[in-house]
């Protein structure tokens, strides 16, 4: 028995008959992030940062400027209240 998402029906078939389970039973179920908006995926993925680097808005430029070979990106400000907010 194997559970696998919906969107992955055709592939776990194809997997199951390749590996000679062809009377194997499969339970399909919806995917886990089918229905998460955009702020429950920011909330729960890293949404692929590699590294984050906290610093006094009085630093920022002058960290951006002086990046090296490695991309950086302002992704950030800390605003006075409470919760997350994505925009």
């Amino acid at each position: 028995m194997s559970i696998a998402s919906i969107e992955f029906a055709n592939a776990a078939a194809t997997q199951a008959g390749a590996l000679g389970l062809r009377d194997a039973r499969t339970v399909f179920v919806a995917h886990p992030i089918q229905d998460a908006t955009d702020d429950e995926m920011f909330a729960t993925f890293n949404m692929g940062i590699g590294m984050v680097l906290l610093v006094g808005a009085d630093d920022a430029e002058r960290v951006l400027a002086g990046r090296g070979p490695h991309d950086a990106f302002r992704i950030g400000r800390v605003v006075e209240g409470a919760g997350v907010h994505v925009a």
